[in-house]
């Protein structure tokens, strides 16, 4: 049950890192879509 926890506690700011990751790329996508949209 311990190794359970310690993995667990691990995992999560990996998670949080790469949610974070993901709405960055998101919001650098909109932001090209929308400059290339303004510019056409």
């Amino acid at each position: 049950m311990r190794h359970c926890a310690a993995t667990f506690e691990a995992i999560a700011p990996v998670r949080v890192a790469m949610e974070w990751a993901v709405s960055a790329v998101m919001c650098t996508t909109m932001r090209q879509v929308i400059a290339s949209v303004k510019t056409h």
